[in-house]
């Protein structure tokens, strides 16, 4: 195994434990999971911080029935609105209904990635301190000339990203949900024809992805620059993430392919993403062959900020995912639509 794989494995092995370190610190007392921590059991056992989770639940039970008792059976306690007589301008395409259909979802992730790229990145500084009193993992980093917090942040980048992807295959995958549940054929009914409808969700799943690793990488700028008082520290950090963006645009095409090819094994986009996890986590430690390694598109994204910035990989994954995505519209064009 090259130093680089072996780097690569150190620093996946030190997530956890940089994040074990913060988890000291004040801001895990504002978690649920910080309490559990600082129970400490089998060591100082805290029994009295078993009042927070107590109070806590307390509180909320009480507010919900007070919530109950105010609003009326079957109704939510802000009432609803009646809408509009007709429809918006936006709404009138198939583009501005995807966006409407996903952008909870979207905020959702977005915020989720955001939260986690700040809690990475205010753990860097706890990566130095691990190793420091590692004598031997302190040799190798220094041997090797791999800067360990780069490391560091290549792993956290690439942890992100696959969460990240989860969000582009629930946009993309919702195709064949609004196929079964049968609001697909009265759309298709009128002038929209079926690549422009599946292209709108496509291209959601593309921009909204890219703004969820966008935010999340700016998330892990942010916290390391505010610690480091280096701004330059943002851009870099945020490209670590945005460079798995033509991977992700891979795995949206292979949903695509499958939609219009074979409808029916849509689902297996979320084991092909699981593979992927697996690889990327696991693969080199397990010192899988290359040519299984070379399975996942993450494998051919550079590991920003720990190697060099390389183009031609990420032209290679978009021209992949420019080919699925094509098969599948030609495919969606040529078949029946099915339940």
């Amino acid at each position: 195994m090259n130093d680089a794989a072996t780097a690569k494995n150190e620093s996946t092995r030190l997530v956890p434990d940089a994040t074990k370190n913060a988890a000291k610190s004040g801001l895990s007392w504002a978690s649920p999971m910080g309490w559990a921590l600082a129970l400490r059991p089998f060591a100082e056992e805290r029994w009295g911080v078993l009042v927070l989770p107590l109070a806590l639940t307390a509180a909320l039970v009480a507010a919900a029935l007070v919530l109950v008792d105010r609003r009326d059976v079957g109704a939510g306690l802000v009432p609803t609105r009646p809408g509009r007589s007709t429809a918006s301008r936006w709404l009138s395409g198939p583009l501005g209904l995807a966006v409407r259909q996903h952008r909870a979802s979207l905020a959702g992730w977005a915020t989720g990635l955001s939260l986690l790229g700040l809690a990475y990145g205010s753990v860097g500084d706890s990566v130095e301190q691990l190793v420091s009193d590692n004598p031997d993992l302190a040799a190798f980093f220094a041997a090797s000339g791999t800067s360990l917090v780069d490391s560091f942040f290549a792993v956290a980048a690439s942890f992100m990203a696959l969460i990240g992807a989860g969000f582009a295959l629930q946009v993309a995958t919702r195709m064949r949900s609004e196929e079964t549940a049968g609001r697909l054929e009265p759309l298709l009914g009128t002038a929209v024809p079926r690549w422009r409808w599946a292209a709108s969700h496509l291209l959601v799943a593309v921009l909204g992805n890219t703004i969820v690793l966008g935010l999340a990488g700016l998330g892990l700028g942010l916290a390391h620059a505010v610690l480091t008082d280096d701004p330059a520290q943002v851009g870099r950090l945020t490209a670590a993430v945005l460079v798995y963006a033509p991977a992700v645009w891979t795995l949206i095409g292979v949903v695509a392919a499958l939609f219009g090819l074979l409808p029916r094994a849509v689902g297996a986009a979320w084991a092909v993403l699981a593979v992927c996890a697996f690889l990327v986590l696991l693969g080199e430690t397990l010192r899988l062959p290359d040519w299984t390694m070379d399975l996942s598109p993450f494998q051919h994204t550079p590991q920003l900020p720990a190697e060099a910035w390389s183009p031609g990989p990420l032209l290679m994954l978009v021209a992949v995912a420019a080919v699925l995505v094509a098969a599948g519209l030609v495919g969606l064009r040529r078949r029946d639509l099915t339940a």
